[in-house]
C-alpha cells in the first residue's frame, strides 16, 4: 500500500521540506518545498482510487533543469501512476509584491477498506 509517510519519505530524499495538507507562510525559511494531499476519489472497474496532488513551489522555478521529472520518476518509484497532469501557476506572496512558482503533479494510488470501519 502506498501510504502517505511513503510519499513525504520520497519526496524529502529529493532535498526539500516536505508538508501535508497545509502550509503557512512562518513555518517555512524559503519558498522551496512540496506539498502533498489527496485530490480526490473514483471507482474504476469495482476498484477505488485516489488522486494525489504534489505541488512543488519555487521561487525560481524557470530554472528546474527538468526537475520535473525526477519528481514525477521518484514517485513512480514508490508505485503512484501519473496521470499525465501537469500545471505550472504562479502565485503572490502574502502582502508583498513577490511571487514564487507553483508546479502541480497529479498521481493516482490504488485505495481499500481496511477491515475495521472508521465511520
Amino acid at each position: 500500500m502506498i501510504t502517505n509517510e511513503k510519499i513525504k519519505l520520497a519526496l524529502e530524499e529529493l532535498g526539500k521540506p516536505v508538508f501535508y495538507g497545509i502550509v503557512f507562510e512562518d513555518e517555512v525559511n524559503d519558498f522551496n518545498y512540496f506539498l502533498y494531499g489527496e485530490a480526490s476519489i473514483k471507482k474504476i472497474d469495482c476498484k477505488y482510487y485516489q488522486d494525489i496532488e504534489i505541488i512543488y513551489v519555487s521561487e525560481n522555478i524557470s530554472n528546474l533543469n527538468f526537475y520535473e521529472i525526477d519528481i514525477i520518476e521518484k514517485m513512480e518509484s514508490i508505485g503512484l501512476k501519473f496521470k499525465g497532469d501537469g500545471a505550472y501557476d504562479r502565485i503572490q506572496k502574502s502582502k508583498t509584491n513577490a511571487w514564487v512558482d507553483t508546479l502541480t503533479l497529479t498521481f493516482s494510488r490504488p485505495i481499500r477498506k481496511n477491515n475495521e470501519s472508521s465511520i
